[in-house]
């Protein structure tokens, strides 16, 4: 009898992961620039850190998303610009190149002076360059189950804006209680 029971847990969990991943949802008025294994160097360049559109579609809000500095920077590096102010980060920019097209290097500059530097490591899929998606699982079914999937990527527009597009989809629950939340968010960055 104990491992028909196990068996039912490892599907529930199994199929639980699979149909609640974080997806995007393309915006049908984008004109993107597709990016290829071929060219995918054309996203090279200096952008301003600071977004010029932000769209943000929250299909289920879990809890009130934390207000942080949302930066070209932050976005591709995960690393926080909070204590930053606006006229710092408007006077920051970031430049992109690509080592491969499974590897980028973003490098921060303020007024010319470079700050910092971070790989990214992703690869071209659909259009885009896609990376640092994770995946964050704590299961203790069917006491606590918390799930926690997040996906970046990266493209360009057809009047070259850099498109940053970060899906997110967390899920939990306990013995009584249980929520999730879901959306997505896509900022644009002007090219120098």
């Amino acid at each position: 009898m104990k491992p028909h029971i196990l068996n039912i847990s490892f599907v529930v969990l199994s199929g639980l992961m699979v149909i609640s991943c974080a997806s995007f949802k393309n915006e049908p008025d984008r004109q993107l620039s597709v990016l290829d294994r071929v060219d995918f160097k054309k996203i090279e360049g200096h952008y301003e850190n600071y977004p010029s559109s932000i769209k943000t579609r929250i299909d289920r809000e879990l809890y009130e998303l934390r207000h942080r500095q949302l930066t070209l920077w932050s976005e591709l590096t995960g690393e926080s610009q909070f204590n930053d102010s606006i006229g710092t980060i408007k006077d920051q920019t970031v430049i992109i190149k690509f080592v491969s097209n499974r590897k980028a290097v973003a490098e921060l500059f303020y007024k010319g002076e470079q700050i910092s530097s971070k790989s990214l490591n992703g690869k071209i899929k659909h259009g885009y360059f896609c990376y640092r998606g994770s995946f964050v699982l704590i299961p203790f079914f069917p006491v606590l189950y918390k799930r926690s999937h997040q996906k970046y990527r990266v493209g360009l527009t057809s009047d070259n804006h850099l498109v940053i597009d970060n899906a997110w989809n967390y899920w939990m629950f306990a013995i009584l209680a249980g929520d999730y939340n879901k959306g997505q968010r896509s900022l644009e960055f002007a090219r120098e």
